[in-house]
């Protein structure tokens, strides 16, 4: 009877092993992912590109001539409305394909004819520019009405030309009542305006 209990017991005690070794033994949950900081982005620096030259930047030549002939003239320096390309190729009659760069000025008063016009021609294009401007000058010339005072100033003046650049100057001091000799003075004046010219040009 003894034996029996005791065998009893060894069968229960294994039973109660095996129960406990089936059990699902859970294993110990991962520790979650801690969030990876973000990766701060350093912003690209611009490439420089190297400055570009202005867009419809003077000729250095033109602008010099065009400065000295203010100073040299001074308040005789009548000339004061600029011309675009569009009074250029519309009223002057240059056709602006051939045009590197230039400086043109008018007279705002009707009463006036004073005028500058500088222009540096494109390489291979100064025959053209010249034929035109020599046009347009010899009209003015030749069939416009002047008013006495402008007489000498008009018939005095001249387009020239050195190299690519072509210039049509027709400036000066107006003449008053003592002047009687208004061709010979309006020589005078449009001499002040070619000695500064080929001091530029020389």
């Amino acid at each position: 009877m003894k034996k029996f209990l005791a065998m009893i017991l060894a069968l229960l005690m294994v039973a109660s092993l095996a129960a406990c070794g089936g059990r699902d033994v859970q294993e110990p949950s991962s520790k979650p992912e801690e969030p990876s900081s973000p990766v701060e982005e350093v912003p690209e620096t611009p490439e420089e590109t190297p400055e570009e030259t202005p867009a419809g930047e003077v000729d250095p030549k033109l602008t010099q001539l065009h400065e000295g002939l203010k100073e040299a003239y001074g308040e005789n320096y009548l000339p004061s409305m600029p011309l675009d390309e569009t009074m250029m190729s519309e009223v002057i009659g240059i056709n602006m394909e051939n045009v590197e760069s230039f400086i043109a000025e008018m007279p705002m008063m009707s009463a006036h004819v004073d005028t500058f016009i500088g222009i540096k021609a494109k390489e291979g294009k100064a025959d053209q520019v010249e034929e035109e401007l020599k046009a347009y000058h010899n009209n003015i010339v030749e069939n416009s009405m002047q008013y006495p005072m402008n007489e000498g100033k008009v018939k005095a003046s001249q387009v020239v030309r050195k190299g690519d650049y072509v210039f049509m100057m027709m400036l000066g001091q107006i003449p008053d009542e003592t002047i009687t000799d208004t061709a010979a003075f309006g020589k005078e004046q449009m001499q002040i305006g070619l000695d500064k010219l080929e001091e530029i040009f020389k």
